[in-house]
């Protein structure tokens, strides 16, 4: 199997259980990977070297370790990921330190702390993501937005 079908394959099978990402981690099933020469094995590294040059997903986060379909309509960018979690993990709502807990687990940031692009959307109001103190929160009043879970 191509190292791309394989990852179609885990992205089919995650957007089939309502969720529309998948992690580098998740590909290094050997058994499903093609043989590198050399006696080469792949890692996390190599998997994500050669996704960022594919045209075929996205990848999110500071380590490049969280991989999107690049027709997925619900996390096109950064910002979108994070209000996916939001939206999954927390119904919308969570502490700062909760967040930041998920995210790091999921290797968005090496602490979870959010992205520039994120940081900026959240002070430009320009996102979906709001912030009152330490409490993150999805914005109610834009069209009721609701992911596809």
């Amino acid at each position: 199997m191509e190292l791309l079908d394989w990852v179609e394959y885990n992205l089919q099978t995650a957007h089939q259980s309502g969720q529309h990402y998948i992690l580098s981690k998740q590909l290094l099933d050997s058994a499903h990977l093609p043989a590198l020469e050399n006696n080469l094995e792949w890692t996390e590294d190599l998997i994500i070297d050669v996704l960022k040059k594919s045209k075929k997903v996205r990848l999110i986060g500071s380590y490049d370790s969280i991989v999107v379909s690049l027709t997925n309509t619900v996390i096109k960018n950064e910002n979108d990921f994070v209000a996916y979690i939001l939206e999954r993990y927390f119904k919308g709502q969570a502490r700062d330190k909760d967040l930041y807990r998920l995210l790091a687990e999921f290797k968005y940031s090496q602490d979870g702390q959010l992205l520039y692009d994120t940081s900026n959307a959240i002070e430009n109001n320009t996102g979906r993501i709001q912030v009152d103190g330490n409490m993150y929160s999805l914005k109610t009043n834009e069209e009721d937005f609701h992911l596809n879970m």
